[in-house]
């Protein structure tokens, strides 16, 4: 899974993975006027989704009915630009990104937050430690940074190497906050780092013709094993996306379904594309079964 699978919701997402949503129908949660959701985070332990908007604000809901409980935005507190990312820590406390080039660390409850600041550039990804009090981001200027989130949020190694945006992270798996991190960039270079040692060295990893948009781990041993041991990475290759620009990926808790989320031309849409789902599931036999399902964009 992306960074790990979070400890209270592996279980579950391997057995309800391939039943679907309990509500086909889902709850509605409305942030008003006409700005754009950018990005969610959901609290399980918490029943709370959070919403991310390009009005500047987040909004809390309660999961099982849909209510609003919190607005994360004031005069005092808060982005002053479009926010693009958001996660929450083990401690329940919620952490944000935006293009105003900082962090807000919110508390648990209510909507007071500490500004994390250092970036020179907007604030495009994040990836919160499930287990631990760190954090890493990744920027519009070319570098990531590293929080010691247990405290006040202090700022620690910033990591340089991508001659290019930086557009997503993840963790390694066995819990988040271990030796290393993947990031992908505009330059279409992909690296890994160790931040475990607190020296920040890459490996660059080259091959994408384009942006690399999106980057997930496999673990292929189903657990949170050592990162280094030979074979915890497998490589999947599929003649089905070829066609397809993939903007997101995924895998589920026990490494054998990869989901990629895509765009693909269709000249019978206004926009001339649609975008596509995959679901690539590896069974018993090693054999890989596929699954596509498309959808207009407006």
């Amino acid at each position: 899974s992306a960074g790990g699978a979070h400890p209270h919701t592996t279980a579950r997402v391997r057995a309800s993975f391939g039943r679907g949503p309990v509500d086909a129908a889902g709850v509605a949660m409305d942030c008003g006027g006409d700005r754009g959701v950018l990005c969610m985070a959901v609290s399980e332990s918490a029943n709370e989704v959070v919403l991310g908007s390009s009005d500047h604000a987040l909004y809390g809901f309660n999961i099982t009915n849909g209510r609003l409980t919190r607005t994360l935005y004031s005069k005092r507190f808060g982005h002053s630009e479009w926010v693009t990312c958001a996660g929450y820590m083990a401690d329940g406390r919620l952490l944000s990104g935006g293009m105003d080039n900082k962090l807000c660390l919110w508390s648990a409850r209510g909507a007071s937050c500490t500004e994390l600041l250092g970036h020179t550039s907007s604030v495009s990804c994040m990836s919160v430690s499930p287990t631990v009090g760190v954090a890493i981001s990744g920027s519009y200027d070319r570098t990531l940074r590293v929080w010691d989130v247990r405290g006040g949020g202090g700022g620690g190694m910033v990591l340089s190497g991508h001659k290019g945006a930086v557009l997503d992270i993840a963790w390694a798996p066995g819990g988040g906050g271990g030796p290393s991190v993947v990031s992908g960039g505009r330059d279409g270079v992909a690296c890994v780092w160790d931040v475990g040692g607190g020296g920040g060295s890459v490996s660059e990893m080259r091959g994408h013709k384009g942006h690399v948009t999106s980057v997930a781990w496999c673990d292929a041993s189903g657990g949170g094993g050592d990162v280094n041991s030979p074979g915890w990475v497998e490589a999947w290759r599929f003649r089905d996306c070829v066609t397809d620009s993939a903007y997101s990926i995924d895998f589920s808790a026990d490494a054998r379904t990869l989901v990629v989320g895509a765009f693909t031309r269709s000249p019978n849409t206004a926009t001339g594309r649609i975008g596509r789902v995959h679901v690539f599931r590896r069974g018993s036999d090693e054999k890989v079964s596929t699954w596509a399902r498309d959808g207009a964009i407006d």
